[in-house]
């Protein structure tokens, strides 16, 4: 399933149902009532302008200058991140990264990882991230 193919979240579907109506009644060209272009922008900083353009039918960058406009609103990652590579240190350095995590409620961990004992990261991030569940 692609993300076009993805059911739409309800407040962008209600957006969408919403812009459909507007473009439907009116009889000549005019510009986007300024409710619509909020609820445009509110769709775009919590789920992404790229896919909130998609599903409006807008343009890109108006969106883009209506958020900067509306207090520099910045879209959320849509996305969370799945995969993290951790680049390769030369072979005369000894290794060491430092890696943070933060909980949907705020909870940190960093972990400063020195040498080769490097521990099961995979295990210990499944372990936070269940402690946030």
């Amino acid at each position: 399933m692609t993300t076009d193919d993805a059911p739409l979240p309800a407040r962008l579907a209600t957006a969408r149902r919403r812009f459909e109506e507007w473009r439907s009644t009116r009889t000549r060209p005019c510009r986007i009532p300024p409710e619509l272009w909020k609820a445009a922008v509110r769709c775009a900083t919590q789920y992404g302008v790229y896919r909130t353009v998609c599903a409006l039918g807008l343009d890109y960058n108006s969106v883009k200058r209506r958020m900067k406009a509306d207090g520099g609103a910045q879209p959320r990652a849509s996305r969370p991140v799945r995969f993290v590579e951790l680049a390769a240190i030369g072979r005369n350095a000894p290794p060491e990264c430092t890696v943070e995590l933060e909980s949907r409620q705020g909870v940190k961990l960093r972990l400063e990882l020195r040498g080769s004992g490097v521990p099961d990261l995979v295990d210990l991030v499944r372990r936070f991230a269940a402690e946030d569940a």
